[in-house]
């Protein structure tokens, strides 16, 4: 027997518990707990993998578990980040992002597996379907799938949709503000040219009145 395992014996204590060892010593359980210890024994034995993986970074690193998985958090958190910047030019939008991704990821291990694993069956139109609904609680000018632009569609294929549409809605503004500050700056040059138009015509009449009185 290893340390740290659990033996039963199949006999039943007084027809009302199951005989087990645990670290060499016996005890009883009902049999709901001990349906209860084989189930939480099967989640640790489909988790070992992963338990490896990070125990064999955590002695390359020369660190603790704990702060092995902090630190992969934090690199790939930061790699993240750096994407959404060089990708969007915005860090406030790719802080934005970040504080979504966080909020989606959170979970138990059971739950993002779950997620990973139904994300990886999915075809585009069943993840765009459910997205929608998303998009349509968070965006009151999307009324139904028609109002959503053909490029936030496109950009749908490779990210989310709300983060397509957002992505879109930030080039929008852009778009915007140049157009406006282009705008701002021919009408100060019409002006300027109204102006230089003026004074041109006043330098003529003063040259004409100034030559009737024989001043030139």
């Amino acid at each position: 027997m290893e340390n740290g395992s659990i033996q039963t014996d199949t006999t039943q204590n007084e027809g009302t518990g199951i005989k087990v060892k645990y670290n060499h010593k016996e005890m009883v359980l009902s049999p709901e707990d001990a349906a209860n210890y084989a189930q939480k024994g099967m989640k640790l034995d489909s988790l070992k993998p992963v338990l490896d993986g990070i125990s064999y970074l955590a002695s390359a690193r020369q660190m603790t578990g704990e702060e092995t998985v902090r630190a992969l958090v934090e690199e790939y958190e930061a790699r993240k980040r750096q994407d959404y910047i060089e990708k969007y030019s915005d860090e406030g939008l790719a802080d934005f992002f970040m504080e979504r991704d966080r909020s989606e990821a959170a979970g138990s291990y059971e739950e993002a597996d779950a997620r990973a694993k139904k994300a990886q069956k999915q075809s585009l139109e069943e993840r765009l379907a459910m997205e929608y609904e998303e998009l349509r609680e968070s965006f009151e000018e999307i009324k139904s799938f028609d109002d959503i632009p053909d490029e936030v569609l496109l950009s749908a294929k490779e990210e989310k949709l709300i983060n397509a549409y957002l992505l879109y809605r930030h080039r929008q503004e852009q778009k915007k503000k140049r157009y406006e500050k282009l705008n701002m700056e021919n009408r100060k040059k019409a002006l300027g040219n109204i102006s230089s138009g003026r004074e041109a015509e006043d330098n003529v009449l003063t040259a004409f009145i100034k030559g009737l009185k024989g001043e030139i």
